[in-house]
């Protein structure tokens, strides 16, 4: 992603903006993972977001999602 996820957490409509910066289609989903990254200060994996998100959804969009960021990265 860009600086500002690593430097400041995102909120809804910052996340929203970066995806559709990115081509990625704005889901719930995605919003939520974008925030929970931007959050952290340290580096997550698939399953602690998983667990931050109080299983919203399932461990197979976080992994995609996941996915998806690194590859537009």
């Amino acid at each position: 992603m860009d600086k500002k996820c690593c430097h400041s957490p995102l909120d809804e409509d910052s996340a929203k903006e970066l995806l559709s910066q990115k081509g990625l289609n704005k889901t719930k989903g995605k919003i939520q993972i974008l925030i929970e990254l931007s959050q952290s200060h340290k580096p997550l994996s698939v399953q602690e977001i998983h667990s931050l998100l109080k299983e919203s959804c399932d461990v197979s969009t976080v992994f995609r999602t996941v996915t998806q960021l690194k590859k537009k990265h």
